[in-house]
């Protein structure tokens, strides 16, 4: 956290950090039993969280290796073909290369109809587990923001092992 920010910001950085923790932990404690049910749950609570318009969690399958869709919070109504499409093989690519990756209404690569978003690898002890996707239509997400959603994914990776 920076220490440019007045105490007030940074105190209400840590009271919105402990918030997610708590959030994520009270929902993997409530749904042990049934992993879509987590899933879903949290999908929602970090679409709310971060204000997106849509958030896509994949995992990997065990049998096969490939990453799959598993719940999708979608406030657009998106049914573009090509973004979706887009979509997919930019969170490969996260997954592959263990790296955020964000991106802007003017970058090339941004996927139609979604022109902020970003992508985290969901990965525990070098084992590629799954992707967290955000995106919205109208902003870009914060650094603030970007560092709730890793904080969200260093939770979500212990919880689904």
């Amino acid at each position: 956290m920076s220490e440019d920010k007045a105490p007030e910001e940074q105190i209400r950085m840590l009271e919105r950090r402990l918030a997610l923790i708590q959030a994520v932990d009270q929902i993997r404690d409530l749904t042990v039993q049934d992993v879509q049910a987590m899933l879903t749950a949290l999908a929602g609570l970090i679409t709310d969280t971060l204000r997106a318009d849509l958030c896509l969690l994949s995992l990997v399958e065990e049998e096969s290796g490939e990453l799959s869709l598993k719940t999708i919070v979608d406030r657009l109504g998106l049914s573009n073909p090509e973004a979706l499409e887009t979509i997919q093989r930019m969170t490969e690519q996260t997954l592959q290369q263990e790296q955020v990756l964000r991106w802007n209404a003017d970058d090339d690569a941004a996927p139609q109809d979604l022109p902020y978003g970003v992508i985290v690898p969901i990965v525990l002890n070098g084992e590629r587990l799954g992707t967290i996707m955000l995106a919205n239509r109208e902003r870009p997400f914060s650094e603030e923001e970007v560092t709730l959603l890793d904080l969200a994914e260093d939770q979500i990776d212990s919880a689904l092992t």
